[in-house]
This record gives structure tokens, sequence and C-alpha cells, in this order.
């Protein structure tokens, strides 16, 4: 398969994955960006998904839309930083000229604009609605600038005798960090009313602020440690979110769900926290590193180091209240969407494919997966497991895919109905046909006899009852129907092809 025909297929899990939400879940991992690239830096919107990609030495941006299509590299290669999506708009800074500027870009139109060209150096930029803010360094002060799409004007919104970097805007509402002596407070202004002030105010460091509404979350070392801090500005109150062993940090809020990277397992994992149920939630464990989380809605992607290349991956968090309505310029937080799943029964087959993976079982072997026990309102149930992608679409089964002595093994009327064969079900002989056009395959359960037309075929691996279904071995269903099967170990994921 090729690199674009990949791209495509990996998008194609992300928004069909999208529709599939079971209430009060963590949906299995799902790779958003896997190539021969680095992926790295992922910002995530209500419509479209960025991130930064690197190949040689030499960064661009690839982006996608959350609707359909493929993911498409939007600019040349130079070096790329701090991507921030709002709406149909993205921007970065972005070195081409030599120092940093801010650019941005219309994802619809292919509109690219350079916003700053200041000798100067602007980075970490962050846009919300039509408003754009940024640090700048000019004569060695750096201050928060702002943008404003309708208008075309920019302007100074904080600049003293101390450094203000890191800023982040929702709304009316920016945050940034300001320096002093080495040790950063967060500082927030409503732009709008004026009211600005010190949300910290003590001798520790507070780094990389983000808001959501009238939420202010940062990492803090006040505790020997970084730790995750939370401030609501409605109720005049701090919050601490984090108290366990190791660093938590680059934290990301939305609505109810902040999110960040971690490392007291030694390296980095993703974690997050849902406000309303007070309660931390476990996203994503794995042997390698997981950084760099972005979040939107029920969304949550980070930079996985599980495979020979970084990859974004992300998964879904149900269960945990999204609402941004506070937002100026907010986009009320898509609902769930329609069940686009099959479902049909047969004898031995229960209800059939489609309906929300079992909640109850570990990762599939090989995947560093683990159960993790039921939150009270954000029910967390970590899945990863292998992917079975049949032209170009994700198998979603009731009962997850399982490995046993180098095989795959999936539930059969999934497969069969990707394939377009008809499934034949003999229970007093513990059969089961699967028919396409003038071939038929015939299988036991639990015996390594299976026959194709009519000849005897021995399996590495018998097929069996798992969960009340049938599961059968992918590759040699696939094969015997005149599928291409690969399997991509980095990924855990097997890719039928039968066109």
């Amino acid at each position: 398969m090729g690199r674009d025909h990949r791209l495509h297929a990996v998008m194609l899990l992300f928004m069909w994955m999208s529709m599939l939400q079971p209430a009060q879940a963590l949906a299995r991992i799902i790779p958003l960006a896997a190539t021969d690239a680095r992926e790295g830096k992922a910002s995530l919107g209500q419509n479209w998904a960025a991130w930064v990609s690197e190949e040689r030495g030499e960064e661009y941006i690839t982006a996608v839309s959350l609707a359909g299509g493929k993911a498409r590299r939007i600019t040349a290669q130079s070096a790329r930083e701090n991507l921030s999506l709002d709406g149909d708009i993205l921007v970065w800074a972005d070195r081409r000229a030599g120092n940093w500027d801010i650019w941005s870009y219309d994802l619809p139109s292919g509109q690219e604009k350079r916003l700053t060209s200041r000798d100067a150096d602007e980075m970490n930029p962050a846009i919300s609605g039509h408003r754009v803010v940024w640090q700048e360094d000019r004569d060695g002060d750096r201050g928060i600038y702002l943008y404003d799409q309708r208008t075309d004007e920019g302007r100074c919104i904080a600049s003293t005798e101390h450094d203000e970097t890191q800023p982040a805007i929702d709304g009316d509402l920016v945050v940034w960090r300001q320096e002093e002596n080495g040790k950063g407070d967060v500082v927030f202004l409503n732009l709008v009313t004026g009211e600005t002030g010190k949300l910290t105010s003590d001798d520790a460091d507070q780094v990389t602020p983000k808001v959501a509404g009238r939420r202010v979350v940062w990492s803090d070392d006040r505790n020997g440690k970084w730790d995750v801090y939370l401030y609501d500005l409605d109720a005049g109150r701090e919050r601490r979110l984090t108290g366990s062993d190791g660093n938590q940090i680059n934290p990301t809020i939305y609505g109810d769900l902040v999110v960040w990277q971690d490392d007291r397992n030694q390296n980095w994992d993703i974690y997050g926290y849902d406000l309303a149920n007070n309660k931390e939630i476990t996203i994503r464990l794995a042997d390698k590193n997981q950084t760099e989380p972005a979040v939107y809605g029920n969304r949550v992607a980070w930079a996985d180091d599980g495979s020979q290349n970084q990859d974004i991956l992300w998964t879904v968090v149900e269960g945990v209240n999204l609402d941004d309505a506070r937002r100026e310029d907010g986009v009320a937080s898509p609902g769930p969407a329609p069940d686009a799943a099959r479902r049909s029964s047969a004898p031995g087959e229960g209800t059939g494919s489609g309906s929300p993976p079992d909640p109850g079982r570990p990762g599939a072997p090989g995947t560093g997966g683990q159960g993790v026990a039921p939150l009270t309102g954000a029910q967390i149930r970590f899945l990863p497991g292998i992917n079975v992608v049949v032209n170009d679409f994700l198998l979603s089964p009731d009962v997850s895919p399982e490995l046993e002595n180098g095989r795959v093994l999936v539930p059969l009327r999934p497969i069969a109905e990707a394939l377009d064969a008809a499934v034949r079900w003999d229970a007093s002989a513990r059969a089961v046909s699967m028919v396409k056009d003038d071939t038929q395959v015939t299988l036991r359960v639990d015996s390594r006899e299976a026959t194709v037309n009519g000849n005897a075929v021995t399996l590495d691996v018998p097929a069996r009852l798992t969960g009340g279904r049938t599961l059968v071995p992918v590759r040699f269903i696939s094969q015997s129907l005149g599928a291409s099967v690969k399997w991509q170990e980095e990924l855990q994921t097997v890719w039928v092809t039968s066109r």
C-alpha cells in the first residue's frame, strides 16, 4: 500500500471511529498520522487536524479534513513550531525567512498569509476565532501581541520590564507566562473588559498556561516537581489536579477535560482529569514515550514513539462535559454522530458486527495494553488492540481481534461482510462457510482442518468461539477470498485489500 493510500486509510479510521462513540468509554487507540516521516506537534480542531512532519532533517506541515479526503502537505520544507487550529484557520511559527514569523493558512481555500514581517522573532502563536496572539522579541524585550483577522490589524497587549511568553487564548480571555528572575507567573487579560491580573505570585515556576472558557491550567514546580494546576476565574479558586510521583507537563483543556503528559512510570504517558467528577483518567500507557497531547471535543491526540518513526495517535473520551458555550467565537461541540456500523445476526454470531468493543478485556498481546478500572462519570476503558482495515475501512467488531501463534484472528461476520461474502452456519457440525462468487471456504470450530472449494487445507491455528463470536484467521480467509493481506508490526494493524 503506497504512502498516500496509507494516509487516506488512516484518516478514514479517524472519521469512522469518531462516529462510533460508546457512552462513557475510551475507544481503542487509532493512528492519525503514520507515515515514513517523523510526526509530532499535532493540533486538533472541529473540522481539521494538522501536525509537523519531519523527513531527512526538514520539516513541513501536513493537514487533513475530518470530513473526508486525503492528508495533504500544505507547506514547503523549513522549521515549523507551535501549530494552533481554530475553525478553518491554522497558525504556526515559521523560520523560512531567516527569523521566526507567524503565518496562517485557510485550510478550505489553501490561502497562506504571513502575519508578521519584522526582524524580530515571533513565536508561540495561538488562535481563537478571529484573534491570533503570539510572543514577540523586540530589542530583547518579549511581549504579547494580538492580530485581528477581521480588521487586519495588530497591536501589543502586554509589554513590561519582564518577559511575557507562551500566550494562549479562548474567546475574550488571553493568558501568558510572565517571567521574572528565571521564574514565571500566570497572567490573564480580558480583551473586552480590560480585566487583568496574576493567577500565581509565588517563588515557584509556572509554565505553558492554557485556557478554556474561564478556566486556566498550567504546569507548576512549587512542590519540587512539575504538577498540573487549574484556576477557575468564576470561582476565584486554584486547584492542584495532580499529586502522583513524577512530572506532569504540557497540560491542555477543553470543557471539563484536562489532559497532559506524565512520567510517573519512568517514561512519558498521557493522562487526563474529568473536572466534573473529580476523577483522573488514564488515556495512554505504553513502553515508549507519549508526548505533546492535543484535545478538541472528546478527541485526544498525541505524539507516540511506539513505532520506528514517531506517529500521531488519537482516541475518544466519552462521558466528560464538553460544553464550551462561554467562548465568544466558540463552536458548540458536536453531538454524537449516527451509528454507521452494520448490524446483523446469525446463529453463532449473536448480534453481529458494529457494536462497541467489550470494555472488559485487556489489550491484545504485543501491544502493551492494560485494563483500566471503570471510573464514575467519565468511565474510561483502555482498549489498545489489533486493528484490521479492509479496503480503507476499519473493522469494529464487538469482540476484539486476537493474536495467536503469530496469526491474527477476527470475528467471522465483520470480515466476511467487508469482503462481500455470504455466511452460512451449520450448528450441528459447528462449521461455518463463506461464499463469494465461485469460492466457498469452510472451517470448523476448534479444528485446524478447512476446505477451499472442497480442497483440504491445514490451518496454523483453528477457528474458535470467543465471547459468543466465531474467530477465524484473517489471512487465510482474506487470501482464500481473493484479497491481499499485509501485517504492519509498528501499528499492530492488518491491511486487507480486495480491489
